[in-house]
């Protein structure tokens, strides 16, 4: 490779410059959260009976869990488990209250973190 071409992959591309090591997907904190306090808070309701319970939607059996307080109102998934704002329910109710967001509130389903 001459100086000419060395020049110009340092100005037009990275394949000059020593590779990164890639982000890790998830901190270690995280992962240890995860592990320690959601997996088996996870594991331990789903499966049971869903809570949202929606007529015509629901299935009977819940498959997630869902925020009443959403993660970017509440703080983060720790103040929502904190707060015990999550409920078991089923994928079709878990999209509907999405779907839905303003009948959910009025079920009490979903929650706004302002003072209303």
């Amino acid at each position: 490779m001459n100086e000419e071409e060395k020049l110009y992959r340092l100005a037009y591309n990275s394949t000059m410059r020593v590779p990164r090591k890639p982000m890790n997907k998830i901190s270690k904190k995280r992962a240890a959260f995860y592990k320690d306090t959601y997996a088996p808070l996870r594991d331990s309701l789903v499966g049971g009976k869903c809570e949202a319970s929606i007529s015509g939607v629901c299935t009977g059996t819940s498959e997630h869990l869902h925020e009443i307080l959403s993660r970017g109102r509440a703080g983060g998934l720790q103040a929502a488990l904190r707060d015990g704002s999550v409920i078991p329910v089923c994928d079709r109710c878990n999209g509907w209250i999405s779907e839905n967001p303003l009948k959910a509130k009025s079920l009490g389903l979903l929650k706004s973190n302002t003072l209303e």
